[in-house]
């Protein structure tokens, strides 16, 4: 059960690449700030970057909700 959820998150994410591409692609061209943020994790190190301090900050906090989400389910199966 739980590798059939995986899939269908890793499917759901294809799907919603796919969709916000075809989007922009659609979309005009040239007016506008771009905006982005991330959080890459190299071990138990977070390195966060972006352009814009909103933004990352929610990067942050979900990048940290998904790490104890990770930490909890990890203990609940050992």
């Amino acid at each position: 059960m739980l590798f059939e959820a995986g899939v269908a998150i890793l499917v759901l994410g294809i799907f919603l690449l796919l969709l916000a591409a075809a989007l922009y692609a659609g979309g005009r061209g040239g007016e506008g700030e771009a905006k982005g943020a991330a959080v890459l994790f190299i071990g138990p190190i977070p390195i966060a970057f972006g352009n814009d301090r909103g933004l990352l900050s929610i990067s942050v906090l979900l990048a940290l909700a998904m790490l104890v989400l990770l930490v909890l389910g990890w203990v609940m199966t050992t």
